[in-house]
């Protein structure tokens, strides 16, 4: 594993389909913010604010930002664990549903 922050987006929908998509953003070093339901597009424009806000907290940087399109069980079994933990799962479950996308972002 990678000793850079990581960031963790993960988006998943809410099991009443009419409510939208919920947004969790996970930090590697600590932080997390949960967000409520609302349309998909919504979702990630909000927990893309969530994450330059916990970049303004950083000193110049690379991280790692890693966008998870998952379900709602998979999600709370990840938000259980550790942020190490959840990273590695991560690694062992995509492809099985789940979407990763992982990038290296510079803050400036």
């Amino acid at each position: 594993m990678s000793d850079k922050i990581r960031f963790a987006i993960l988006l998943y929908p809410h099991p009443n389909e009419s409510k939208g998509w919920l947004s969790d953003v996970i930090c590697s070093d600590g932080p997390h913010t949960m967000q409520a339901a609302r349309p998909y597009e919504q979702a990630v424009d909000v927990a893309n604010g969530e994450l330059k806000q916990m970049f303004s907290y950083l000193d110049p940087q690379q991280v790692e930002v890693w966008t998870i399109h998952t379900s709602m069980p998979v999600a709370s079994a990840l938000k259980l664990l550790s942020s190490t933990a959840m990273f590695r799962r991560l690694d062992a479950l995509e492809g099985d549903g789940v979407t990763v996308d992982r990038q290296t972002v510079r803050i400036r």
